[in-house]
């Protein structure tokens, strides 16, 4: 795998690619994807303290230097990707993931780089995979115990975390695809949560049945509710809004959740688990 073909798969920004290559080439930056990668593998705490290191080394923006770091990880990833037999189609979806980023860094920050520098860790060591739609995790369940539909899942079990990456539609038959994909992938008797702004009950006040929203929640047995939880509103009106004055009203959804919050109304987010996929209506 080389750099330039990954750039190209994911979509990176033409001017965010030429800023990372610039500073791959003139930091000499190849030479360290070797030590980073163990790192990222066995102490993270290293791993950053590594790019802080080498962005004051080369006077450049520390999410500059996260963005050309994660774009050599990524490479390196794919040899452990061929090691497992994994599609290079499953490859480049998944590590489409830097370009989201980085476009979200443009946009909160005005700069291209990557300021969720954690968040991408996963990717590089193959503990996220995108499948479809979907983005999947292997973790350990932390709520409390759950039974229902004569289903139990116990605190310390594992099981499958599923993400939604932003900035393409909830499509429900591709979610359901990309569960039947899940399977396959990760075993027929996996079970799948979600921890989401998605499975706020609230919303099906405020959006219509058919909406692929709330048919994505129709789809989870939701079990808690987090109204502490930012994600709401980081999700539908952006990063750190100030007053109710300043929040965009530009959708349906913003207008009537921001007629919610000034009631007094907690919008946060619900975990749930997969239904059977022989029970979800």
């Amino acid at each position: 795998m080389t750099l330039q073909k990954l750039i190209k798969e994911i979509n990176l920004n033409p001017q965010a690619s030429k800023l990372a290559l610039d500073l791959i080439t003139r930091a000499n930056l190849d030479g360290l994807t070797d030590k980073l990668y163990e790192q990222i593998r066995h102490s993270e705490r290293d791993f950053f303290g590594s790019v802080r290191r080498e962005s004051a080394r080369a006077g450049v923006d520390e999410r500059l230097m996260y963005l050309c770091v994660y774009l050599l990880l990524a490479v390196k990833a794919h040899e452990k990707y061929a090691d497992s037999d994994i599609c290079d189609r499953v490859y480049f979806d998944t590590m489409s993931d830097i370009a989201v980023w980085a476009e979200n860094c443009r946009q909160w920050d005005g700069v291209w780089g990557i300021s969720e520098s954690g968040w991408l860790t996963r990717h590089v060591r193959l503990g996220i995979f995108k499948l479809g739609r979907l983005q999947f995790e292997p973790v350990v369940f932390e709520d409390n115990d759950v039974s229902f539909d004569g289903r139990a899942i116990k605190k310390g079990d594992p099981v499958i975390n599923v993400h939604i990456q932003q900035n393409t539609p909830l499509d429900h038959d591709g979610c359901r695809a990309s569960y039947k994909a899940a399977r396959e992938f990760f075993g027929e008797g996996s079970v799948f949560i979600c921890e989401s702004w998605l499975l706020e009950p609230e919303l099906k006040t405020l959006l219509p049945e058919t909406s692929n929203i709330i048919r994505f929640q129709n789809d989870f047995y939701v079990h808690k509710i987090n109204k502490k939880s930012k994600q709401f509103i980081e999700r539908v009106f952006g990063f750190n809004p100030g007053s109710f004055d300043e929040y965009p009203q530009q959708s349906s959804l913003q207008k009537k959740a921001l007629i919610l919050l000034k009631s007094g109304k907690k919008l946060g987010e619900g975990h749930g688990v997969l239904r059977d996929s022989k029970t979800q209506q």
